[in-house]
């Protein structure tokens, strides 16, 4: 039995969701969007309300962890059967990796996300009086101490695992497994950002670097949180579904985000 079915999969990768945009696909792939806009949203709306330092007692490490973790749990959780809430291009590009949406639905995912960092962002900054802001607020920027080669590296790794996890959940073996899917997010935030923050803020998101650099125009060395964690989330997944995944075009799992499939299933009915 193949792993991959070429024929399918590069059907689903090219998709035809733009070419042949019908009302009912346009009401659709809108519904996508704003799922991952909203989404986003949440995530940086929440994970940044931990990052404001109002007490004068510095920041704790874990507060911050804890705050995005419990953001994406939640996000997860609203709006994971809708669009999958991806609410991340790289975990866009991971669902693209393995046959999920295709390179339009990316692009449309990867704008919705970038716009949602920037609205979520937005709104928490605007709940806080400036004196408790610094000009650098939940902006993710590399430590100082450690060269930039290793905060790519850092980057590289985690992103890589959560593209992992992912993987994971759209594997037809985990099917029983799906009930707690937001829970098992969040604890895999944690588990990356208490050992991983330390070197450049395990951002693994570049929608999430991107909101709060537009909004402070702190752009230092940011490259590395487009670069690092495409790059980390594309290595994986092709790890995942080239060496572990199982027969992916034969089973449908709940937490599927096959949306190029349920449009041209749509059609076809």
């Amino acid at each position: 039995m193949p792993i991959v079915h070429k024929k399918s999969f590069k059907k689903t990768l090219i998709g035809d969701e733009i070419q042949t945009l019908s009302g009912e696909r346009f009401l659709h792939i809108s519904r996508l969007a704003l799922s991952e806009f909203l989404g986003t949203a949440v995530l940086l709306g929440l994970g940044c309300m931990g990052c404001a330092n109002t007490t004068g007692k510095g920041l704790v490490h874990m507060e911050v962890v804890f705050s995005f973790a419990f953001a994406v749990a939640t996000a997860v959780m609203i709006f994971g059967h809708v669009s999958g809430a991806h609410i991340n291009p790289a975990l866009s590009l991971v669902a693209l990796v393995m046959g999920k949406i295709s390179i339009q639905l990316w692009v449309v995912y990867a704008i919705a996300q970038c716009a949602g960092a920037v609205f979520g962002y937005s709104i928490t900054r605007s709940l806080f009086p400036a004196v408790y802001l610094s000009d650098d607020f939940c902006v993710t920027l590399p430590n100082p101490r450690v060269e930039l080669s290793q905060a790519f590296t850092a980057e590289f790794i985690l992103t890589a695992i959560i593209a992992l996890v992912l993987c994971a959940a759209y594997d037809q073996r985990c099917l029983d497994k799906h009930d707690s899917l937001p829970i098992k997010f969040g604890f895999a935030v944690v588990a990356l950002a208490v050992p991983g923050a330390q070197f450049a803020g395990c951002s693994v998101n570049p929608a999430r670097s991107f909101g709060p650099a537009l909004i402070t125009g702190v752009w230092d060395n940011h490259w590395i949180y487009w670069v690092a964690p495409l790059s980390g989330a594309f290595v994986g997944s092709v790890l995942y579904r080239s060496a572990f995944y199982d027969n992916p075009d034969k089973h449908q799992t709940s937490y599927d985000t096959t949306e190029t499939v349920k449009l041209q299933s749509r059609d076809e009915a």
